[in-house]
């Protein structure tokens, strides 16, 4: 409706046009002290109203399940729209063992073959030495490959720290006699028959000394050990030179010579452990989870903490939807105490 100079509203107007329009501003949806207000959908609002529960009680559970204790909850019931967030906390302790300390561990990997390429990829069809650099046009700027027991490595390693490196090398030849540095990288082929591009390489990513002559384990970057922790190296490669300087040029022992020692940790065996999450139910049901939950590891026998966290959730059916918090306890044994359990919920 347009309102014109000295038009007179009837009764009607006024209430559809003014008075309704005002009942649907924040001051006339207000209908309880502590509300607020979120939009809906475009050109709406909606008051929403902050849940809070509880429980004091200091109860057990003995499941690595999560679910309800002797007094269920705190559950909070708001009614919201698609989005809310949920806060809680809870004070937990186990009466099982405290998780094992790292495990330390040093191993040695032998390789399992050898081939050096020419500067083209070309095979030189020598498995008895690898090459690195350029000592004519004839063979150009050589690099070469050692595949190592992968599979073996990967298992052993999959989880681990890698604390150091070495690699054993025999040198047999540097153009130098004081020696050069091997240029250290990796290779991911599951062969080194036939030809192989230089660009099967990730190179350089040690660069490490040894006299002419020297046969020796020498300290290189972690960064070789991770790359076949995770799956992307199969072996060493040496080489090709950084430029066709004769100071790069050089060959050690292929084969089975060369080899990884690697020391690295492991996590200990997990001890015991509590968990406390929520569930959602009513409009919307969703199972507790570990994803949004609290973990304590380590609160054992008088070592109890508090802990809380907060967490947004979204894809909320909107009306009315309840909050309950579950607990679940895990160790070989093991029961866990939980007390002080608070949650809160702000809808959106």
């Amino acid at each position: 409706m347009t309102a014109v100079p000295r038009d007179v509203w009837s009764a009607a107007q006024f209430n559809v046009h003014v008075r309704d329009n005002l009942l649907e501003t924040m001051v006339g949806k207000a209908s309880v002290a502590g509300g607020y207000f979120v939009t809906t959908a475009a050109g709406a609002i909606a008051q929403r109203t902050t849940g809070g529960a509880v429980v004091t009680a200091s109860q057990t559970r003995s499941n690595v399940a999560y679910g309800d204790l002797a007094t269920t909850g705190p559950a909070v019931t708001v009614t919201t729209g698609t989005e809310a967030l949920v806060w809680f906390a809870a004070e937990a302790f186990s009466d099982g063992a405290p998780d094992s300390p790292d495990v330390a561990t040093t191993t040695t990997y032998t390789a399992t073959g050898s081939a050096t390429y020419q500067s083209d990829g070309t095979n030189r069809g020598d498995g008895t030495r690898m090459y690195q650099g350029q000592f004519d046009t004839t063979n150009g700027n050589q690099f070469s490959m050692a595949l190592f027991p992968y599979t073996t490595m990967v298992a052993d390693l999959t989880d681990a720290t890698i604390v150091s490196c070495e690699l054993f090398l025999d040198n047999d030849h540097f153009y130098l006699n004081a020696g050069g540095n091997a240029i250290i990288g990796t290779h991911n082929q599951t062969s080194l028959t036939g030809s192989h591009i230089y660009s099967q390489v990730t190179p350089a990513l040690s660069s490490d000394h040894w006299d002419k002559g020297e046969a020796a384990y020498k300290f290189i970057d972690e960064s070789v050990a991770e790359r076949i922790r995770d799956g992307v190296a199969k072996g060493i490669a040496l080489g090709k030179g950084p430029t066709s300087s004769l100071n790069y040029y050089g060959y050690f022992k292929g084969g089975t010579s060369p080899k990884l020692r690697i020391s690295y940790s492991k996590p200990g065996a997990l001890g015991a452990f509590s968990k406390a999450s929520f569930a959602v139910s009513g409009a919307t049901t969703i199972a507790a989870s570990d994803n949004w939950g609290i973990y304590w590891s380590g609160a054992i026998a008088s070592n109890s903490n508090r802990w809380g966290v907060a967490r947004r959730v979204t894809g909320l059916t909107p009306g009315s939807n309840t909050f309950t918090m579950q607990y679940a306890s895990g160790g070989s044994g093991a029961t866990s105490t939980f007390a002080r359990r608070e949650m809160i919920v702000m809808p959106l």
